[in-house]
């Protein structure tokens, strides 16, 4: 696979053009001169074969040559709703989930999360630069912060709802080949409250064994269960 770049865009056969950070990386680091081909995706799943035509200080033009549907996407959706953590953890989450394939991260406060705003646009780019390094063409969604009481009550969801409990029992590990959604707890997990209301409405206690996870570290392993099954 050849260098890959995201263009803001939708993609079409034609003219085409860089803007962003990426212009330096295709001028002073790849040091890609005109005519020079790479491949382009636009975060819709579709991605194109393009020639660059010019390269200039600020932006770079491209001749897109042909386009192509291609999907690296799970079979099923899976969807993650936690607290995001602080510092480099965050942006550690945000590429894993996007390399391992899920569709939707909801950021979610709890009672004992310690909420710090996140600046939607900086996770975005972890996400658009995880997909140039995996190859995949779909962005992971990232959606507002919501409150942990709106989560568990989003009739939106997948009916596949899990949520995670060290203390659930492991015979209940069962889901279905389906779109699920996973609800992940903060480093000091759920309020009994907390796990109460989202019993209630439907959501099924899954563990991932004796081990108490990190946030993110219980993100990827549920996901990659989840995914495997």
């Amino acid at each position: 696979m050849s260098e890959r770049f995201f263009v803001a865009q939708n993609l079409a056969v034609g003219q085409s053009e860089i803007t962003d950070a990426q212009v330096h990386h295709i001028r002073n680091v790849m040091r890609l001169v005109v005519d020079d081909q790479i491949t382009v995706f636009d975060g819709t799943g579709r991605q194109a074969v393009a020639r660059i035509s010019m390269i200039e200080r600020n932006r770079v033009v491209l001749e897109i040559q042909s386009i192509d549907e291609v999907s690296r996407e799970l079979a099923e959706s899976i969807t993650v709703a936690m607290p995001i953590p602080k510092g480099d953890r965050a942006r550690f989450l945000v590429e894993k989930l996007t390399e391992i394939g899920v569709a939707q991260l909801i950021p979610v406060k709890t009672q004992r999360s310690v909420f710090q705003e996140k600046s939607l646009s900086k996770l975005d780019r972890y996400v658009i630069e995880a997909c140039k390094q995996c190859g995949r063409n779909k962005l992971m969604e990232i959606s507002p912060t919501r409150q942990f009481t709106e989560v568990v009550n989003d009739r939106a969801l997948p009916q596949n709802k899990l949520i995670l409990d060290p203390r659930a029992d492991a015979n209940n590990n069962t889901w279905k080949p389906t779109d699920v959604a996973i609800l992940v707890g903060p480093e000091g997990g759920f309020t009994d409250d907390e796990l109460e209301l989202a019993s209630e409405n439907d959501w099924q206690s899954m563990t991932l064994g004796p081990s108490i996870l990190r946030m993110e570290t219980a993100a990827i392993v549920a996901v990659a269960r989840v995914s495997q099954s």
